[in-house]
């Protein structure tokens, strides 16, 4: 099996078992007591093995909880406004030149294999946390920079790709409804502060399953009260920290030993992120001059942009460079349309 594929199937394992944890452990959802089993569930021949089959299809698949009472924040709406869903056929073609973009990117970026000291650039000592500044020339900082960006687009689009070929064949064949597939992804403009970039731009796919062991943990072992400083920080550090389990038993999956991956130190270092702009966005009006709110709102944003980026090129080789480092020569795809192109 391709690497690529087996840390996606081993990431999803992890996320259907998380998916049970949330849904029978924590929030205790059965049909008898579900909402969207009233009706027309129980209209008619009560409690049918068929109605049953049905409710735990949906509950078991549906990450995000569109339209429903329990739907998680910031889902993006479709891009014709509040409430209003595509055609079926305009959706199915919408999401066919989607998966054709994505896979096209995805392609092109494993057109060139990795160079022969592999190893040696992408090595964890290329990967300081607070020392070793000294060693951060210019290629170097470059490098990052660059590795940063596509490991991202990449993720990104391995995700919108598999999403959209599954939401393909499930409006194709009358699986589910057209309104049930709200986009994935934000807006990247959204992404101008490491906790937008994170709640509302990234998809929220995973978000239910991550943060309620977190509540759980916080508030009914540990017993802390809701809505203090100390609980919300704790709070992002074990949804993080179990966003990190999951991703790195993915690429365990895939091959990577737990011992040499950098993903949780990675996850965990995105609450330091957040923690240093809350802090700074609390105290900037202090310290800030009265001025013209738009021209102040824009170079805000600037400058946030660039912090998010920044932030994302330190951090993100801890969890990228292990994975770089093994010198993977397959793409995501088992074939490649652009090689044969340049072929011919």
């Amino acid at each position: 099996m391709r690497v690529h594929w087996a840390s996606l199937l081993s990431g999803t394992a992890v996320g259907f078992a998380l998916q049970y944890v949330h849904l029978v452990l924590l929030s205790q959802r059965s049909f008898q007591q579900d909402d969207t089993t009233k009706a027309p569930y129980r209209q008619g021949i009560l409690q049918t093995a068929w109605n049953r089959l049905k409710f735990g299809f949906s509950s078991t698949f549906s990450f995000r909880d569109i339209n429903l009472p329990t739907q998680v924040k910031n889902v993006p709406e479709f891009s014709k406004g509040l409430g209003q869903v595509p055609s079926r056929k305009g959706f199915i073609l919408q999401q066919m030149i989607t998966a054709i973009i994505c896979g096209l990117v995805l392609d092109i970026s494993a057109i060139q294999s990795p160079p022969p000291d592999n190893a040696d650039i992408f090595a964890w000592e290329n990967v300081p946390l607070l020392t070793g500044s000294h060693n951060m020339t210019g290629p170097k900082v470059i490098l990052k920079l660059v590795t940063t960006l596509v490991y991202w687009v990449n993720m990104y689009c391995v995700m919108q790709f598999v999403t959209s070929l599954f939401a393909i064949i499930a409006v194709g064949l009358n699986i589910s409804y057209v309104a049930q597939w709200r986009p994935l992804y934000g807006s990247p403009l959204e992404a101008y502060t490491l906790r937008r970039f994170w709640s509302v731009f990234w998809h929220q796919t995973l978000r239910q399953i991550l943060t309620d062991p977190a509540s759980f943990i916080c508030h009914r072992l540990f017993h802390l009260s809701h809505g203090n400083f100390t609980t919300r920080y704790v709070k992002i550090l074990l949804t993080f920290a179990v966003s990190g389990t999951l991703h790195a038993l993915a690429e365990l999956g895939a091959g990577l030993e737990l011992q040499k991956s950098g993903t949780m130190r990675f996850f965990c270092t995105q609450v330091v992120g957040i923690m240093l702009e809350d802090g700074i966005q609390a105290v900037y009006p202090y310290f800030s001059r009265r001025s013209n709110h738009v021209s102040q709102a824009l170079w805000m944003r600037l400058v946030g942009y660039l912090w998010v980026l920044a932030f994302l090129a330190w951090s993100t080789p801890a969890w990228f460079y292990p994975n770089a480092a093994r010198g993977v020569r397959e793409g995501f795809l088992p074939f490649s349309v652009v090689k044969g192109m340049l072929r011919v």
